[in-house]
């Protein structure tokens, strides 16, 4: 990775942290202390020059030293360890090849995250129609002893039809408790 590289991908991790562009010309306190969280991540884990990163967020290197000098020691410490502990750790920044992985699981994580959204929007769909299972339990309470077992299996083949065999073990515990 080359150390112009390295600059993007710092700068986008604090624009990203910020929420912010930094080479927007603002002069806004929010700004310049984003930018100064910048200059000194970027002087730490590059070997570029001051003039470099000045010009990697559209600034001169006399503004880098001036925020180095000024704004940076009036910065709360602890948000600029956090930020640097979070940053030397993130390795989808440091390398590239975590990061193409990264996006691999994220990409798996999103199909996860539909197919568990789909199974919600049957559930919800299915404890609406709840209230109708609580009458077939009462419906059960009325047959013989005898019966019970052929309409358990019954139920339960429905169920196992209608693709929503997950309700059936609550289901027969609530029928069981029902019964006794």
């Amino acid at each position: 990775m080359t150390q112009e590289e390295k600059l993007n991908n710092i700068r986008d991790y604090v624009s990203e942290w910020f929420n912010i562009d930094l080479t927007d010309k603002s002069k806004t306190r929010e700004y310049s202390e984003a930018r100064a969280f910048y200059y000194k991540i970027a002087r730490e884990f590059t070997k570029c020059g001051l003039a470099m990163i000045a010009e990697s967020v559209g600034k001169t290197h006399a503004s880098v030293i001036h925020s180095m000098k000024n704004t940076l020691p009036h910065l709360d410490q602890t948000i600029v360890s956090t930020i640097h502990h979070h940053y030397s750790n993130d390795y989808k920044i440091a390398n590239p090849l975590v990061n193409s992985t990264l996006k691999e699981a994220n990409t798996d994580l999103m199909k996860d995250n539909l197919e568990l959204r789909t199974e919600v929007e049957s559930l919800r769909l299915l404890v609406g129609k709840l209230p109708m299972l609580g009458d077939l339990v009462d419906s059960l309470d009325a047959l013989p002893d005898a019966k019970i077992p052929v309409a358990k299996d019954r139920i339960k083949a429905m169920l196992g039809m209608l693709r929503i065999e997950k309700i059936w073990k609550p289901l027969n515990r609530e029928m069981d408790g029902a019964l006794k």
